[in-house]
Order: structure tokens, then sequence, then C-alpha cells
């Protein structure tokens, strides 16, 4: 004797979805909200471009959690794009900077659970700063030879 579980009796389960074939597809989802709820953290993730919109790589990002004071840092690749896996959720402050830039940075940048904060730092040209040093020397004076007192020299002609 077989035993049909998930097979209405009297009908084909041809071209129709038994109950049976939804459980699966509602313990996946069921699964994946609980690991989502239970997930503390996010992702910041983005591009560094310079004024006229192209890319920047070698550039350095920070971020900086404006509760709890943690920073992470990273390096932006070669197309300009940086990543920050596993963020703790809260409030960040987001700077970027490379080498003839001045420092971009964007303040109250909120990160949520299980989601994906896409964040695009403008640079601007920095200013150029010459620095000029001067060093002086001051020459010291020879000092004149001072003879013992006493008599003249006298020079003897012969």
């Amino acid at each position: 004797m077989k035993a049909t579980v998930c097979k209405l009796a009297g009908s084909s389960s041809r071209g129709r979805y038994t109950a049976c074939s939804w459980i699966p597809l509602g313990l996946v989802l069921a699964l994946k909200t609980i690991l989502l709820a239970q997930t503390a953290t996010g992702r910041i993730a983005g591009l560094l471009v310079d004024p006229s919109g192209a890319i920047v790589s070698g550039g350095e990002i920070e971020i900086r959690n404006l509760d709890s004071g943690l920073t992470k840092s990273a390096v932006t690749d070669r197309e300009g794009r940086y990543v920050f896996d596993a963020v703790p959720v809260g409030r960040y402050r987001v700077s970027g900077t490379a080498p003839r830039f001045d420092v971009s940075m964007r303040d109250d940048i909120t990160v949520a659970a299980g989601h994906e904060t896409d964040l695009r730092l403008e640079l601007a040209i920095g200013r150029s700063v010459t620095a000029i040093g001067v060093t002086a020397w001051r020459q010291r004076r020879k000092p004149k030879p001072s003879f013992p007192p006493g008599p003249e020299p006298t020079i003897r002609r012969r």
C-alpha cells in the first residue's frame, strides 16, 4: 500500500501546483527572513570620482561610526570602486581623499541591517600649497690676535 500525502484524490497534478510543492519555497523564504532579521550589519559601497566625473583609483576611503567611533578604511580599485562589508548598523561619516585633491566628506550616512548603502564621493581639486624654508648663516668675525702684554718686539737689521 502506497501512501501519497501531497496528491489530491481524484485529480491530476499535471500542470498544477500541489500543496507539497509550496512547502520548500515557504521554508526558504522563512529561513531568509529569519537570517536577515538577525543580521546587524549592512554594507557601504560606492565610487570615487573627480569634478569631471572621471574615476579616481588608489584613493583612500574612511568610514567612522558617529556613535561608537569605530573606523574602517579602504583603497579604491582600478575602477574607482570601494566596498565595506559587514558594517555594523548605525550612522557614519564617510570621507575620501587622493593626492592633489581636497578631502570629500559626507555626514550622517545611515547603514541599515541587511541593506547596501550606495555612495558616490566627488573630490575637489586641491589647493596648491608652496612652502619656502629659509636658513641664514651668520658669519663670525675672526677674533684679532692678542699679544701678551709686555715690551714690543724689536726688529734688528743687519
